[in-house]
Order: structure tokens, then C-alpha cells, then sequence
């Protein structure tokens, strides 16, 4: 009989979590009290390269698995993911990210700088339409006998007895589940436009608030975007719409044609560093959440990782 592994949270570490179990033979449920489009993950930009995490060997080694998983899937024309040419820029004097190293490319580039900026590379990354991929992800899981319930838990007394574990993937639901003082909002804004002809992503190099990028998904853009510390309103700022549809006609007039299909908040669940490890207390439970902006990029490594640890206690 499989062992029952139970998920808390639905956005993409849970799902990620959840499938990795079911490819390991354990029988899978997922408890989320949302997983619409307030959910976190979907209102992602989203690219491959680590961000507002911590930036050490674990986060390296995840972000590589999760790296050669997404170039598997980007295969698949269903799963939203698909490699993309870009640029990164930066307008002050820096080297270009560590990670880099993890993409043996070339990054030299030998173009005019793009308006504003004194050093940029190009690389070649996944990008991942997010409501696309969630939708793919929670797909594969239900069709390999996921289960997938609606609740809101409170408590970890009310299911650790139910399952032989359960894996916390909750992001900033741990806030209150686990009384988490170290977990905190960062917001995040995204533009959706119409694609004006525009083939590859830009990204600005540093880690400010006021943030910059775009990533071309078909026939739109998704543009972005801030990191602005322990917010928790929902509201548009227009001030930073501006800003960065003003900063994408600068950069590529191309802009100047595309129109705004809508406008979106979304919340990262940032932490000095990822919470990644068994409950004190609930010595079946797991803990994986915390990941910043960089849930996408560490997913499927951070999920192998804890189906390993569960295997081994």
C-alpha cells in the first residue's frame, strides 16, 4: 500500500511537491483554501534565474534540476514553457549574476546598449506563462489520481494523523499557520499587453524596488514589475504602470503599438532563507515554503529534495 502524502498549498511548490511524490509511488492529496487567480504563482512573470532568495549552493543545485526539467517540458507545447533569446541589462557598474555559470552560454553582447544602460548579456532561459502552467500542472496531477480538496487548515493537529506526512507548501499562508515572524509579502505588479512584434525578453540586472522586465508569451507581454517590502494591499499603482510601459517604449519602440489587456498584483513569499525542514513539533511535517522570487526557478529541485528527506526520515 503507498504511503499518503498530503500537500498544503496549490500554487507552484505545492503542485511541483505533489507530482514529484506521485512519480516516487506515493498516493498524493493537495488541501489548498484557494487556487484561483489570487493565488501567488499565477501572477508571475515568470523566468528561470534565482531571485530574491538567498543565493547558495542548495538554491544552485535546485535551480539547475529545475533548469534541465523545464527544458524536458518546454517540448511540450501544452506546458507554457518555452526557451527563449534575451537580454539582461544593467544601468550601473556590475558583473553579470553568478548563476550564469549554471547555462554554459555564451553571454557576450556586442549590440548598441539598450537607452539607459551601460552593461547587458544575453542568455537563453525558460520562460513560463504561469496560468498556462499551473492549469498543465494541476491537470497531470489529477489525471495521476491526485486528489484535490478546498479547505482552509488552521492547524497542523487537525491532519498530521490523517497522513503518514505532510508537506507545508503554503508560501505566505505560513504567516498565520506557523506564526512565522520571519515570512513577509513582497509586491509585485504586472502588466499584460498585446505583443507588437516582439520575439525576446528583456531583464534588468539588481534586485531595487522598482524592478524592471518584460517576457513575450505568443500574441502578448507580460511586463513588470517592483519588489516593494511588506505590502499587502492589492491596489494598481498607476505610477508604476507608467513607469514601466514608458521604460518598455525607450528600450524597444515596438511598445508604442501594443495596447493593455490588464493589469496585476501579486504578492512574493520572501524569507531570509527557505524554510526547508521538519516541523520541531509535528515530526511528520515538512517544511517548504519561503522562496521569494524564486519558486518558479527552484521548484522542481527543491520538490525532488523533499521527497528525498521524507524517504529518508
Amino acid at each position: 500500500m503507498s504511503k499518503r502524502i498530503c500537500i498544503l498549498g496549490a500554487g507552484v511548490i505545492g503542485l511541483t511537491s505533489a507530482i514529484c511524490f506521485q512519480n516516487s509511488g506515493y498516493s498524493v492529496k493537495i488541501i489548498a483554501d484557494r487556487y484561483d487567480e489570487t493565488i501567488c504563482s499565477r501572477n508571475a512573470g515568470a523566468i528561470w534565474g534565482p531571485f530574491l532568495s538567498k543565493e547558495d549552493k542548495k538554491a544552485y543545485d535546485w535551480s539547475l534540476e529545475t533548469l534541465k526539467v523545464f527544458r524536458r517540458l518546454s517540448e511540450n507545447p501544452l506546458s507554457g514553457i518555452n526557451i527563449i533569446d534575451g537580454v539582461m541589462a544593467a544601468n550601473f557598474e556590475t558583473h553579470m549574476p553568478d548563476w550564469f555559470k549554471l547555462l554554459n552560454q555564451n553571454h557576450h553582447y556586442d549590440e548598441k546598449l539598450p537607452v539607459g544602460y551601460i552593461n547587458a548579456w544575453r542568455y537563453s532561459v525558460p520562460i513560463i506563462d504561469m496560468p498556462k502552467y499551473l492549469d498543465w500542472l494541476k491537470r497531470k496531477f489529477l489525471r495521476s489520481n491526485g486528489v484535490l480538496e478546498k479547505a482552509r487548515i488552521n492547524s497542523f493537529c487537525e491532519i498530521n494523523d490523517k497522513f503518514d506526512s505532510v508537506v507545508n507548501c503554503t508560501g505566505l499562508g505560513s504567516i498565520e499557520l506557523c506564526a512565522d515572524k520571519e515570512l513577509y509579502p513582497m509586491k509585485g505588479q504586472l502588466i499584460i499587453v498585446s505583443n507588437p512584434g516582439i520575439n525576446y525578453f528583456f531583464a534588468e540586472r539588481g534586485n531595487a524596488k522598482e524592478l524592471f522586465y518584460w517576457m513575450p508569451h505568443g500574441n502578448k507581454i507580460v511586463i513588470g514589475g517592483t519588489a516593494e517590502k511588506e505590502y499587502s494591499h492589492h491596489l494598481v499603482d498607476e505610477i508604476q504602470i507608467n513607469r514601466m510601459i514608458n521604460n518598455a517604449k525607450k528600450i524597444d519602440d515596438k511598445f508604442k503599438k501594443s495596447v493593455v489587456i490588464s493589469k496585476k498584483v501579486g504578492f512574493r513569499p520572501c524569507r531570509n532563507s527557505i524554510r526547508f525542514e521538519f516541523d520541531k513539533k509535528y515530526k511528520n511535517v515538512f517544511h517548504n515554503y519561503g522562496h521569494g522570487g524564486s519558486g518558479v526557478s527552484l521548484s522542481w529541485g527543491c520538490a525532488q529534495s523533499v521527497v528525498n528527506e521524507i524517504k529518508a526520515q
